[in-house]
């Protein structure tokens, strides 16, 4: 559920807004990818990441990394370090040790 998280962030401003704000356009370019899923074939890695909506992707992942958190700096690092758990689309086997590293690295910044 993202709403909720973008609205909060919103509410708070600032680089926090544009950090939700970002993050809400990576899952919404990460959604369009899985959208094609049931009526495209498989593409590799190399192909997917050339494709218009991965490098979208990329560019919304980008726009994020460039905010300027200021007194949000961990709450940004913890964004920058779940954000690579995006990539979990690329691996070819169960992605899940891929998710979990990014979700302890985000959930280490979340704590300090």
């Amino acid at each position: 559920k993202l709403a909720p998280l973008v609205a909060t962030s919103n509410d708070i401003g600032g680089p926090v807004a544009e950090l939700g704000t970002g993050l809400a356009d990576v899952f919404n370019k990460l959604r369009g990818i899985l959208s094609l899923v049931p009526v495209c074939k498989k593409p590799s890695p190399a192909d997917l990441f050339a494709s218009p909506a991965g490098k979208e992707l990329q560019s919304a992942m980008k726009a994020v990394n460039a905010v300027n958190p200021g007194e949000f700096n961990n709450h940004a690092k913890a964004v920058m370090e779940a954000l690579p758990a995006c990539n979990w689309i690329v691996v070819d086997t169960m992605p899940h040790s891929l998710v979990e590293g990014q979700r302890d690295a985000a959930e280490f910044w979340l704590n300090k």
